[in-house]
């Protein structure tokens, strides 16, 4: 039975029969990743019974959740074959920014059926809600058949919880959503049940569930926007801490004597070499690896990156450290270049370290993890 104060407080007096239980969470969770099977093969998968997975699919399927794709051929023979139906459900992710929002619309099967992003100058509340709408209308508008599938809203905001629901500690220019209800606010206007996470919690949840996760189950993620945070997901699950900041990589640099490695930073040395780029958002969509700034940039925050890895490999001990978040392919690799752990030597031997990667889900993975948040939760995985 679902406990309903897990979920959303708009969302506790409707539709949490639709919830799925841990056998039920099991099987879907097969089925996300590998695609049609068999009964029978989703039972040798699972380790249940071949009566548990037919009386769990038979429900599914009841309820929307699955549906058949004719026969799959198995040994010498053919069975039934399922899959995920992906207008089961529908869910809305979005990512508010300091400069800018971006929404993704994600179908039952982990599927983007569209994504929009606008630069927004005035981050005020009643600015971005109306961008926020704008967007939303546009994306739904011709690929939600039915707008009672509509699950959720998971929002992605830059800053930190303070431990009291969804406020959310932001940077300066989010001044107008510091503090806030934000989960409320979003839920009035919006109507719709949400979910609310931190930019790099959402992001390394997009790349567990569709990126480099699914080759690497624990992992740390860095975030690079604006500011520099992140997310640790073991076993495929994000995990939080007390507060909802686990992965708050920034909080390791000291405050002293380092140069914290934003892209706001690398916007502004930009800047001071004479490449005037107004906001973070259209340095990324025009970054060029070759301008004199990036190698500045990199002089300056490499001491800085160097001790959130070290700590991140330290502490957690990760299969990876995935550098992610709107961060151009080309700057990441340049920065994995340079990345040095803290491990001396000891009888010939250093610590084993994580592999340093590039995320595989670079264009929104804040609002494609937000829109995966509701469906992560509620049905698939642990």
């Amino acid at each position: 039975m679902t406990d309903t104060r897990l979920l959303p407080k708009t969302f506790q007096r409707a539709r949490v029969s639709e919830v799925a239980n841990a056998s039920e969470r099991a099987v879907l969770e097969i089925l996300r990743q590998s695609g049609p099977l068999t009964r029978s093969e989703i039972a040798r998968r699972s380790g249940l019974s071949a009566m548990t997975i037919t009386r769990i699919s038979d429900a599914l399927e009841a309820r929307g959740f699955l549906r058949s794709v004719g026969k799959i051929t198995e040994g010498r023979g053919a069975n039934e074959g399922l899959e995920i139906n992906p207008n089961a459900a529908f869910c809305i992710g979005v990512s508010i920014r300091t400069d800018s929002v971006a929404v993704s619309l994600m179908d039952f099967a982990g599927a983007l059926r569209g994504s929009r992003s606008q630069l927004v100058p005035d981050m005020q509340k009643a600015i971005t809600l109306e961008r926020i709408g704008d967007l939303m209308a546009d994306v739904i508008r011709n690929e939600v058949p039915d707008k009672g599938r509509l699950f959720g809203l998971g929002v992605a905001i830059s800053g930190f919880f303070i431990g009291e629901g969804s406020k959310v500690n932001p940077p300066d220019l989010l001044e107008d959503w510091a503090l806030t209800d934000v989960e409320a606010i979003l839920a009035e206007r919006f109507k719709l049940p949400v979910w609310v996470d931190n930019d790099g919690n959402a992001a390394a949840l997009a790349e567990a569930m569709f990126g480099l996760g699914l080759t690497y189950p624990s992992f740390a993620y860095m975030y690079f926007s604006t500011d520099f945070g992140g997310g640790i997901v073991q076993n495929g699950a994000i995990w939080r801490g007390r507060h909802g900041n686990a992965g708050e990589f920034a909080g390791a640099i000291p405050l002293d004597g380092f140069v914290h490695p934003n892209l706001e930073n690398l916007r502004r040395v930009l800047c001071a070499q004479g490449t005037d780029i107004p906001t973070v958002a259209e340095m990324v969509a025009h970054f060029d690896p070759s301008w004199p700034a990036v190698e500045t940039w990199l002089d300056q925050v490499t001491p800085a990156l160097n001790i959130a890895a070290s700590a991140a490999s330290a502490v957690l001990d990760p299969d990876a450290i995935i550098l992610g978040g709107i961060l151009p392919q080309a700057l990441g690799e340049k920065m994995i270049k340079r990345i040095r752990f803290s491990s001396g030597a000891r009888r010939g031997l250093i610590r084993p370290v994580p592999l340093v990667l590039c995320a595989e889900i670079t264009q929104d993975a804040a609002a494609i993890g937000a829109a995966a948040a509701p469906f992560k939760a509620h049905f698939f995985g642990n």
